[in-house]
């Protein structure tokens, strides 16, 4: 219990997530990439939610308070293209979703994205 108190939790139920998710207007357009991203995230391994959760929020744990304690904001990135790799911004835990065009091109590059670049330029989690 002490190192639950200390360190977080590492796997969470993505459904809350979901629902405590913020959207930018501009994916009122895109409902499919937002559809896509929670396939995505649903048909993870814990390993890899652990990964989206370093890539988005710079951390590897949840708060005690649960997953629906951190601010998530999805967003549309709208200089990428459908070949551009998501980008975050871990200081206000926003994840920019390019324009993809299909869910596998989605699923693709967050994959990559969160497996290649979740540690920081130190080396360190």
């Amino acid at each position: 219990m002490l190192q639950l108190a200390i360190n977080g939790q590492s796997d969470y139920d993505v459904e809350t997530l979901r629902t405590a998710t913020q959207y930018d207007s501009a994916l009122e357009d895109k409902p499919e990439l937002i559809k896509w991203f929670w396939e995505t995230v649903g048909s993870m391994t814990p390993e890899d939610r652990s990964l989206l959760l370093v890539f988005v929020t710079g951390s590897s744990s949840i708060p005690t308070e649960g997953v629906g304690a951190i601010k998530f904001t999805v967003v549309l990135y709208s200089r990428g293209s459908s070949s551009s790799l998501p980008v975050s911004h871990t200081c206000f835990n926003i994840l920019e979703l390019p324009p993809y065009e299909s869910r596998e091109q989605l699923s693709e590059r967050l994959v990559y994205a969160i497996r290649n670049t979740s540690v920081g330029q130190f080396g360190m989690m």
